[in-house]
């Protein structure tokens, strides 16, 4: 679900593609606030609606709220996250050979 925040639409309107416009109503905030587009996958956009709803809140502040408290605490206790890596082998061919690359890569996975 793509989500607009801080669009000067009327009240919560979807459009042909899905899109959903929350209203600003702070409108002297706006000199103080960036808007910007937001694409959350849709499990997600339904908990943040609920919960700026349970808060009598907006979406808007409660993504602000989560997003300070994510950068509020100093990078070395966010732990850190390594990717995984793998041994592959050695390489079926020198990618700096143009042809041989090609060649292989014009194969039929098949055969």
């Amino acid at each position: 679900m793509r989500v607009e925040v801080g669009c000067l639409a009327s009240p919560a309107v979807a459009d042909v593609k899905g899109c959903i416009y929350l209203p600003y109503n702070r409108t002297c905030s706006t000199l103080y606030r960036m808007k910007t587009t937001l694409v959350l996958p849709d499990p997600l956009a339904l908990r943040l609606k609920a919960e700026a709803a349970r808060r009598g809140t907006s979406m808007s502040e409660v993504v602000a709220e989560a997003l300070l408290r994510m950068l509020d605490v100093p990078a070395s206790q966010r732990g850190s996250y390594r990717l995984p890596s793998f041994d592959m082998g050695p390489p079926l061919v020198d990618v700096a050979d143009r042809d041989a690359l090609y060649d292989l890569l014009d194969r039929d996975p098949g055969g």
